[in-house]
């Protein structure tokens, strides 16, 4: 059964840090944790650990991992405008 987007933002809000919400945006506009890093000024691994706590807090995946990159999962669009 699908999360709602107001459950996880309230998840979010709850426990995450603006730093976090930053993580998935450009996650999710770039396709890349290499990307990602280097657009916000962190290392690959911080960026992975950031998602790896972002998807344990709101008990849901958020990416499909694949070589080329990271691809968002509904629940990570239906996260994103809100």
């Amino acid at each position: 059964m699908p999360v709602a987007s107001t459950v996880l933002l309230n998840r979010l809000l709850a426990r995450g840090k603006f730093r976090h919400a930053q993580v998935l945006m450009e996650l999710a506009e770039l396709g890349s944790v290499q990307r990602a890093a280097d657009a916000m000024g962190m290392t690959q691994s911080s960026v992975t650990q950031s998602l790896a706590y972002l998807e344990q807090l709101l008990e849901v995946p958020l990416f499909h991992r694949h070589a080329r990159g990271v691809r968002p999962t509904e629940a990570c669009l239906d996260l994103l405008p809100v």
